[in-house]
């Protein structure tokens, strides 16, 4: 009998991925602040956020919406079936690090309004009510595309 965990189980919380996502957006926010010549306080917050090696609070302010993102991969993408021919590619624990990877990290990256609010969010950037912002991540996140090319 298999006793290993459900994928959701497996997948979740992973520190490694929310830490990445952070440190991208806040080389996307300084890149765009160097092409429009701006340097204020905020730039000076993600920068050092950038440099540093770990922040604990950032990651777990965001692992929700993360576990979410992998309760919607676990949903509407894995199929457990597919473990009964495994080879590499459709090992799931692979086959999700594969997906995010090569498929959620780039769509992330690719929108503003995302980096904005998650920088918002988590406190690096300016905000008036940052849990708003955060909150609004939800949105954001349910419109990903999972199953494009997975």
């Amino acid at each position: 009998m298999n006793m290993e965990p459900p994928l959701f189980d497996r997948i979740k919380n992973n520190e490694q991925h929310v830490w990445e996502i952070i440190k991208a957006c806040c080389h996307y926010y300084l890149r765009s602040a160097r092409i429009l010549g701006i340097w204020n306080d905020d730039c000076v917050n993600v920068a050092n956020c950038r440099l540093s090696e770990w922040n604990s609070t950032y990651i777990w302010a965001l692992m929700p919406y993360y576990n979410r993102l992998c309760a919607r991969y676990v949903k509407e993408v894995y199929d457990p079936q597919r473990m009964l021919f495994p080879n590499e590619r459709t090992e799931p624990d692979q086959k999700w690090h594969f997906v995010f990877q090569e498929k959620i990290f780039p769509q992330i990256l690719l929108q503003d309004l995302f980096i904005q609010k998650l920088l918002k969010g988590i406190g690096l950037v300016t905000a008036p009510n940052p849990s708003q912002e955060i909150e609004q991540l939800d949105d954001i996140i349910s419109r990903i595309e999972l199953q494009k090319n997975s």
